[in-house]
């Protein structure tokens, strides 16, 4: 079995041979040619000015151009309807070992986090309750710009769309649910419905406890939720609850892949197989990209290789040993 096959195996629910440790290239992500996450001091294709802490945790908004919000009806939104592919990436839609790995075509910071990097996070949830309406118009306008990149992707031959929008913090969504429900949700349930008219795979990148919406988002459409972050949302729980309907990509907990040991490593792997990979619905990976030691890493593909063979029943036998 390729890791093509095996990792749709996976998706699908349909007896995988093995739990991934990451994509491992079987699935190939692709972005257009515009800055909208800077990795250097300056600003991105929006207007939002961007500077750095450490150069190995990368940028952060640090001025919004949106000192208004009624300033958004004629601000210059990007126009991506022309916007070549980037490289790497643009290479791999005519590449000669096409068949065997998926393009998966990159969202941007898909309504929330860019409407509040647009605003300033303190306006936008202001807006919430001050402007209800001009808010809405605004994630409208930023859900057009959405969608014409979701339609490139459909048109050159994407089989997988990834959405990114942090909706949650450590213990608590950023924003309630009633309120997900009534700004972002109908937007982004077009641009999950452009996704499955025309087949394609939706992956969907939000830290921090989702879990309230998590329904919502299956409902939906969606395939596959990274990265699954442990301790803020009841992973063993929501495997059973969605087990054969949503893949989970993550959960190997960045703060012990960051200060544990190897062995420690090897324990969190294995608790989160056990946790998440029954059945298939599992790829491993951690649950943040943050700089973590080598031999860690190491322990953890290690691990997932080791433990992460499924027999002939669909069980991870080595997973299930202490």
């Amino acid at each position: 079995m390729t890791t093509k096959e095996n990792l749709l195996r996976v998706v699908r629910h349909d007896a995988p041979a093995w739990v991934p440790c990451g994509l491992e290239g079987a699935l190939r992500e692709v972005a257009f040619d515009a800055v909208e996450w800077p990795s250097a001091p300056g600003r991105d294709v929006w207007g939002v000015t961007w500077d750095m802490a450490r150069d190995d945790l990368g940028a952060y908004p640090v001025a919004h151009p949106l000192a208004k919000l009624a300033e958004a009806e004629s601000y210059p939104f990007p126009d991506f309807s022309t916007v070549p592919y980037a490289a790497p990436g643009r290479e791999w839609f005519t590449a000669p070992d096409r068949d065997t790995f998926l393009i998966m075509g990159r969202v941007g910071e898909t309504l929330f986090e860019r409407a509040w990097m647009l605003t300033g996070m303190e306006a936008f949830m202001v807006a919430v309750y001050e402007d209800p309406r001009g808010l809405k118009r605004l994630l409208r306008r930023i859900a057009a710009v959405r969608e014409v990149m979701v339609e490139r992707h459909i048109a050159a031959g994407c089989e997988a769309v990834i959405f990114a929008d942090d909706y949650g913090g450590q213990e608590q969504m950023l924003l309630s649910p009633e309120t997900w429900r009534e700004y972002i949700k109908p937007e982004l349930a077009r641009l999950y419905a452009r996704c499955r008219r025309a087949g394609l795979l939706i992956v969907h990148h939000s830290c921090g406890a989702i879990s309230p919406i998590l329904p919502d988002l299956v409902e939906l459409g969606l395939d596959v939720w990274h990265p699954c972050q442990p301790g803020s949302n009841p992973l063993a729980a929501l495997k059973q609850r969605f087990h054969g309907r949503l893949t989970f990509y993550g959960a190997v907990n960045s703060a012990v892949l960051a200060r544990g040991t190897p062995q420690d490593v090897r324990a969190e792997v294995r608790l989160r197989l056990r946790e998440l990979a029954a059945g298939g619905g599992y790829i491993a990976s951690p649950s943040h990209g943050v700089p973590f030691p080598p031999e860690n890493l190491a322990a953890m593909e290690d691990e997932v290789r080791r433990c992460g063979r499924y027999d002939s029943r669909g069980r991870l036998p080595l997973a299930e040993q202490e």
